[in-house]
């Protein structure tokens, strides 16, 4: 049986900074298995940012030992922000 694995936010943060070089995102939980990933580029540079988000969480997922995620991408929205401005990055689904 599958045993839940919990990916800390600081670390799918670093895995998207480090390993896609993506910055401005909202990763949000929506299953056990499937992230919603939404960057506010556009065109050419948002399919390459995605691309590269892609491999890097799939990448850091199979380190974890996880079957592959489901990822669904929002390109083109606007990243929410908070009453600071500050984004709110990484949002897990309530338990």
């Amino acid at each position: 049986k599958d045993q839940p694995v919990t990916l800390l936010p600081m670390a799918l943060t670093t895995v998207l900074e480090e390993d896609a070089g993506v910055f401005d995102f909202q990763l949000r939980q929506q299953d056990d298995r499937t992230l919603v990933l939404r960057l506010a580029l556009t065109g050419d540079a948002a399919v390459s940012a995605m691309a590269r988000c892609r491999s890097a969480l799939q990448g850091f997922a199979a380190l974890q030992g996880l079957k592959p995620l489901r990822l669904i991408e929002e390109l083109g929205q606007p990243v929410p922000r908070g009453r600071s401005g500050k984004a709110c990055r990484v949002i897990a689904r309530d338990p």
